[in-house]
C-alpha cells in the first residue's frame, strides 16, 4: 500500500482546497494518506499573525507584494536569497516534519504549496514528489524544491526561468488541470438549485465572490450594483471576512441583493448562477470553469492572480470588470445564452474536472525512484 505525506500550506483557502479533494481521491483507491496544512506546526499564538499580516500585505500594500513574487520571478540571484530565508524561516516546521516523516516512513510526498518541498530534509529527498501548482502560471519557485513531477493546469506557458530550472531538477511537467473537491463535479439544475436557496427559479442570478477570504473590490461592486436596479438577483458571498459581512449588511439594501456569509454549498450557489463576479484567485476560477460558469473578474492581486486573469483573457471565457460600465457589462451577458453556451465549451476544454483523478494517476502509479523503506 503506498504511503503518501500531502502537504499543503493554507494562506489562503485555495492551496488547502485542492489538498483535499486529493486527500479524498487518494483514500478511494485505498493509498495510506497523511494530510498536513503546515501552518499548524507552528505555534498557536503566531499562526493567526502569520495570516494577518499575509492578507493585510495583500489588501493595504500590494506594491510590496508585487515586488517579492516579480523579483523571485526575473531574478535567480534574488530567488535563492529568498528559498535561503524560507527555509531557514520554517525550522520550527522543519524539526516536526522530520518527526512525521520518520514516523509515517511515506513512500510519496505531494505539496499543494511551493514552500512545502523545501523543508525536506536531503535524506528524504530521493522519495518521489509531486507538486501540484495552484494557479495558472509555474512561477520558478515552484521549482525550488526540484519535484520530480510538477502537476499544472492544461495550455499554460513555462517562463524562460522556469525553464531552465527545469532542465537543471530534471522535473517533468504533466498536465493534469487544477483538482477541485468533488461536490464541484455533481450539477444541479439551476432550476433547482434557486428553490433550494430560496431564489426566483425564472430571474438571472449573478453571484459575487472574493474568494474563501472575502478579498478584493467587493464593497464596490455592491455599491455599484444597488445602483443598477433590479435586473436580476445578486447573491454576495463574503467568505470568512466577518468585517465585509458587517459593513455590507448594517444599512438595508434592495430586495434584490443578498449578502451571506461563508457558505459551504458554494457549488450549490454556483449552479444557480448564471454568471459570477470574482477576483481571479487560482480555485475559484477553476471552480467557476468545472461548473461552466461565465466570469467577470474584479481587479486581481499582484502575482499569481494577475496570471490567472491573462490566462482567462487569453482564451476569451471572462471580461475584466469595469466600474462605471458593469450593468452594461451583466446584460450583455445575461441577454445572451448562446454566448454563454459557447464558454461552456471552451472551459470544458480548460477544466475538464477529473484532474484530481489525473493527479492520483501519476502519484499512485509504480515509482520511478528509489524509495526509502
Amino acid at each position: 500500500m503506498e504511503r503518501v505525506l500531502l502537504l499543503s500550506m493554507g494562506f489562503g483557502a485555495g492551496h488547502n482546497s485542492a489538498a483535499q479533494a486529493l486527500l479524498h481521491v487518494m483514500e478511494q483507491r485505498n493509498a495510506r494518506v497523511m494530510y498536513v496544512d503546515l501552518l499548524d506546526w507552528i505555534p498557536t499564538k503566531a499562526h493567526p499573525l502569520l495570516q494577518t499580516g499575509y492578507h493585510r500585505m495583500l489588501n493595504r500594500f500590494p506594491s510590496v507584494y508585487h515586488y517579492l513574487y516579480d523579483w523571485t520571478h526575473q531574478s535567480r540571484w534574488f530567488r535563492y536569497v529568498s528559498g535561503e530565508a524560507i527555509k531557514r524561516a520554517g525550522w520550527m516546521i522543519r524539526r516536526q516534519l522530520v518527526r512525521r516523516l520518520s514516523q509515517f516512513r511515506p513512500t510519496k510526498v505531494v505539496a499543494t504549496h511551493p514552500f512545502a518541498l523545501m523543508w525536506l530534509s536531503s535524506h528524504w529527498r530521493r522519495i518521489p514528489s509531486f507538486c501540484v501548482v495552484t494557479d495558472y502560471e509555474i512561477h520558478p519557485i515552484w521549482l525550488s524544491g526540484a519535484p520530480d513531477v510538477l502537476c499544472t493546469a492544461s495550455g499554460i506557458s513555462v517562463p524562460p526561468q522556469a525553464q531552465r530550472r527545469l532542465w537543471q531538477s530534471a522535473t517533468r511537467i504533466v498536465e493534469t488541470g487544477i483538482p477541485v473537491k468533488r461536490e464541484f463535479l455533481q450539477n444541479v439544475s439551476k432550476q433547482e438549485a434557486r428553490r433550494l436557496l430560496g431564489l426566483s427559479p425564472e430571474r438571472p442570478v449573478v453571484l459575487v465572490m472574493g474568494g474563501g477570504e472575502g478579498m478584493g473590490p467587493v464593497r464596490e461592486t455592491v455599491r455599484e450594483l444597488e445602483k443598477a436596479g433590479p435586473i436580476c438577483q445578486v447573491v454576495v458571498l463574503t467568505g470568512k471576512n466577518e468585517a465585509l459581512m458587517y459593513e455590507l449588511t448594517r444599512h438595508s439594501l434592495p430586495p434584490h441583493i443578498r449578502v451571506e456569509g461563508f457558505q459551504p454549498d458554494v457549488p450549490l450557489f454556483m449552479d444557480a448562477a448564471d454568471l459570477l463576479i470574482t477576483k481571479p484567485g487560482g480555485l475559484t476560477i477553476t471552480e467557476a470553469m468545472v461548473k461552466r460558469l461565465p466570469l467577470l473578474l474584479l481587479n486581481a492581486l499582484p502575482g499569481q492572480e494577475e496570471a490567472n486573469r491573462r490566462y482567462l483573457l487569453r482564451h476569451r471565457v471572462a471580461e475584466t470588470v469595469q466600474f462605471g460600465r458593469l450593468t452594461q457589462q451583466m446584460k450583455r451577458w445575461l441577454e445572451s445564452p448562446a454566448r454563454r453556451e459557447h464558454i461552456a465549451r471552451v472551459m470544458s476544454n480548460l477544466a475538464s474536472g477529473n484532474a484530481a483523478d489525473r493527479i492520483a494517476d501519476e502519484v499512485l502509479q509504480p515509482a520511478r525512484h528509489r524509495v526509502l523503506r
